[in-house]
């Protein structure tokens, strides 16, 4: 099985940590590898396109400065959703 490709967005760095620790929990299960992570709305808007990242885990204090829609659009026009 391929590995589920993971970006991590969330304004508390402990927070951060702790998903991490829950992806590492599943691995057995559901392999994942984090490409990314970002600590507010414009790191999120800058880092994600570039990352390849599948799933976005988006804690909403990271929407300091963006709101949800600007992150969406800044995704490749690719993404198969």
């Amino acid at each position: 099985m391929s590995e589920l490709r993971v970006f991590i967005a969330d304004d508390e760095q402990p927070a951060r940590e702790r998903l991490k620790e829950l992806l590492a929990d599943i691995a057995g299960e559901l392999p994942t590898r984090v490409v990314g992570e970002a600590q507010d709305g414009l790191e999120v808007v800058a880092r994600l396109p570039e990352s390849g990242a599948q799933v976005l885990l988006l804690g909403l204090g990271a929407l300091v400065f963006v709101v949800g829609t600007a992150i969406v659009l800044s995704l490749p026009q690719d993404v198969g959703f």
